[in-house]
C-alpha cells in the first residue's frame, strides 16, 4: 500500500497504518434465537454479509454462483441494498437453486448468521484505479472476527491482508473462474484446512482489529508523536 503513496517521492517517515476496527462477530451458539433464520445447509455454505450494491462487482458474483450451480456449494446473501432485487431477478431467471437471500437483517443478528457460514465471500468490482485497488472493505475485519475463512475476488490491499493472516484465498477482482477453481480444488478438498484458516483470521483480528487495540494504537500515535 505504501508503494502507491511513495510512487513519486519517499514519504515513508510520514505514513502511519491505522486500520478500521470491527465489532466482534464471534458468538457461542448453544441455541439459535427464535428470530434468526436457519440458513445452514448440508452443502458448503459460502456467505456474503452486508450491503448488496454495485461496488461488490455484482456480475462476477452472480457469474460465480451460476458457474457453481452443480457443485455442492450454497451461496447465502445476508443483507439488502440497491442491487438486491437485480440479483434476485437474475437467480430466478436462471433457475439457480444454490443461492439464497435473507434480505436486510438487524446488525445485532449478524453474528448468528456469520456463525452459520462455512466461509465468507468478499468481493469488489474490478478497477484500473490504483488507489481503489488497495481498498480494504470493512467487512473483511468483520468476517475474520467471526473466525470464518475468507474467499475473495478483490484488489491488492485486501489480498495482502488475507495472505499475511493466512485466513483464506484471494483472486483478482472479477475473476470468478479462478475463484470457482479454488473452491473446487482447495476448499472442497480440504474443509478442515479451511477451518484452520478461519482460526488464523480470528487470531489476526484479535491482534490488529479489535476496538481496544485500534484505540490504544491511536492514542499511541497521537501522544508518542508529539
Amino acid at each position: 500500500m505504501a508503494s502507491l503513496i511513495n510512487r513519486n517521492e519517499d514519504y515513508s517517515d510520514k505514513i502511519i497504518y491505522y486500520p478500521q476496527w470491527s465489532e466482534d462477530m464471534m458468538v457461542d451458539i448453544k441455541e439459535m434465537p427464535a428470530n434468526i433464520e436457519n440458513v445452514h445447509s448440508d452443502n458448503y455454505n459460502i456467505m456474503m454479509a452486508g450491503s448488496l450494491n454495485s461496488g461488490i462487482g455484482v456480475p462476477a458474483v452472480l457469474a460465480l454462483c451460476e458457474e457453481m450451480k452443480n457443485d455442492a456449494v450454497n451461496f447465502i446473501f445476508v443483507g439488502g441494498g440497491s442491487e438486491e432485487q437485480n440479483m434476485r431477478d437474475f437467480v430466478k431467471k436462471r433457475g439457480l437453486k444454490n443461492v439464497r437471500f435473507t434480505g436486510r437483517k438487524p446488525f445485532a443478528d449478524m453474528p448468528y448468521y456469520t456463525q452459520q457460514a462455512d466461509a465468507m465471500l468478499l468481493t469488489l468490482k474490478k478497477t484500473e484505479m490504483k488507489h481503489l485497488d488497495i481498498v480494504v472493505p470493512a467487512r473483511l475485519q468483520s468476517y475474520i472476527s467471526g473466525g470464518k475463512p475468507v474467499l475473495a475476488m478483490i484488489g491488492s490491499g485486501a489480498t495482502e491482508i488475507i495472505n499475511e493472516a493466512d485466513c483464506g484465498y484471494a483472486v483478482p477482482a472479477g475473476d470468478y473462474k479462478a475463484m470457482a477453481k479454488i473452491i473446487r480444488t482447495k476448499v472442497m478438498t480440504d474443509k478442515e484446512g479451511m477451518v484452520k484458516k478461519g482460526i488464523n483470521g480470528r487470531v489476526y483480528f484479535e491482534k490488529h482489529f479489535t476496538r481496544n487495540t485500534c484505540i490504544d494504537n491511536l492514542c499511541k500515535i497521537m501522544f508518542d508523536n508529539k
